[in-house]
């Protein structure tokens, strides 16, 4: 409908299993910040390691997630400037002491493939000391440091330091695989949805009607990556649509 804007949903997103397990809409005049409540609130997090970006790095998510059984691991960026500066101190003074006094751990991560060459340095420190507002974050137990390289045939070679806190003590090569993970969700499901189901070129807008066909993407996202079959997700649409005996075929797969 004229002047009503697309639809932006916050998604849960199992990495292991490929798998949507719930959806919120974002509601008009509001943000993610509200709607990653209202979506962990639909979700047995019991014993799961949750992963969120830096939009959901709030004290009260984070509470949320621990009131549900589950362990957080947050992004920490510029809009968390004290909690930001606090962990960029304590590595400073890390690195530069050889974490003498620190329980630390460190893992390296190298790739070469697809034309890039990178590495990934993590640096992990347990019951860290000097987070002037540790107390106000639910059981924080651990800050994490990543250093990235990247070099892609032809460019300047590109760095990255990102931070993160977590409330599961865990060593840094377990705090590695979890943040890698987090982004299987824009390969995995983002990207998908977008090249081969057109979901940003949608142009429903009328009641429900956006929230309920993404529901239905992802469902169908879900049945044609069960399928153990050759081809690709679009191969498989456009066959299901051509050939009745193969949409029952993708449609029992369980």
């Amino acid at each position: 409908m004229a002047g009503k804007a697309a639809l932006h949903l916050v998604s849960a997103w199992a990495t292991e299993q490929h798998l949507v397990l719930g959806q919120v809409a974002v509601a008009d005049k509001s943000n993610e910040i509200t709607a990653i409540p209202r979506l962990l609130s639909l979700l047995d997090v019991s014993g799961a390691l949750v992963s969120i970006d830096a939009m959901g790095c709030q004290k009260e998510i984070a509470a949320k997630v621990r009131e549900g059984g589950g362990d957080y691991v947050l992004s920490v960026k510029d809009n968390q400037p004290r909690l930001l500066e606090d962990i960029q101190l304590c590595f400073e003074k890390g690195l530069d002491t050889d974490f003498a006094g620190m329980e630390h751990s460190r893992h390296q991560e190298c790739y070469d493939g697809h034309g890039r060459v990178g590495r990934h340095c993590v640096y992990t420190i347990l019951n860290p000391e000097g987070i002037r507002d540790q107390a106000l974050w639910q059981d924080l137990k651990a800050i994490t440091v990543v250093f990235s390289e990247r070099q892609e045939a032809g460019k300047e070679k590109a760095e990255e330091v990102r931070y993160y806190i977590g409330s599961r003590a865990a060593k840094a090569k377990t705090c590695a695989n979890s943040i890698r993970s987090h982004w299987g969700i824009e390969n995995g499901l983002h990207w998908v949805l977008d090249v081969c189901f057109d979901e940003d070129g949608c142009r429903m807008r009328k009641d429900h009607s956006p929230e309920n066909m993404a529901l239905l993407r992802r469902l169908a996202l879900r049945l044609l990556n069960k399928h153990g079959g050759k081809g690709s997700i679009r191969g498989k649409r456009l066959q299901s649509g051509w050939n009745d005996d193969f949409l029952l075929e993708i449609l029992s797969c369980k």
